[in-house]
């Protein structure tokens, strides 16, 4: 059984919170040491005298709130007003209608949709779109958003 021991779910994490409270890693494959130290923190939890519905609430994160309309509709509704094909706009082709579209649709999804309450940041919108965030902020630049 392996769990994670850290909200961002990264052998980092996992390994500051274990270290924090006293443990030791020997050289091990990540997924050993993941799981080992994943077993030991457990152990601790459970001599502190934790239950398990309190350990099960400190490891699962709340879920982010959606505010404002969803990336993909946004897309949609712009690739619909260019002409062009969703997947086009998610594409990496060059094509002049469809780079346009591209970067309409970026500024569209970055003015319009919110996570908790705050705008999309730029490794998001590249996480959305499948480009990295400088190209991301290359297209909003253009739009003198950024």
């Amino acid at each position: 059984m392996t769990l994670a021991v850290s909200s961002k779910h990264t052998m980092a994490g996992a390994q500051r919170v274990v270290v924090d409270d006293g443990f030791r890693l020997k050289r091990l494959y990540r997924r050993q040491r993941v799981t080992l130290l994943s077993l030991r923190w457990l152990a601790a939890q459970e001599a502190l005298g934790r239950t398990a519905a309190a350990v099960e609430a400190i490891e699962q994160p709340d879920e982010p709130e959606d505010n404002g309309p969803n990336p993909e509709e946004i897309i949609a509704a712009v690739a619909a007003e260019h002409g062009v094909e969703v997947r086009g706009i998610l594409s990496t082709s060059l094509r002049s209608d469809i780079v346009a579209a591209r970067g309409d649709a970026v500024a569209a999804v970055y003015l319009n949709c919110q996570i908790d309450g705050r705008r999309y940041t730029l490794t998001e919108l590249g996480r959305v779109f499948g480009f990295d965030r400088t190209a991301v902020r290359r297209m909003l630049q253009k739009r003198g958003l950024k």
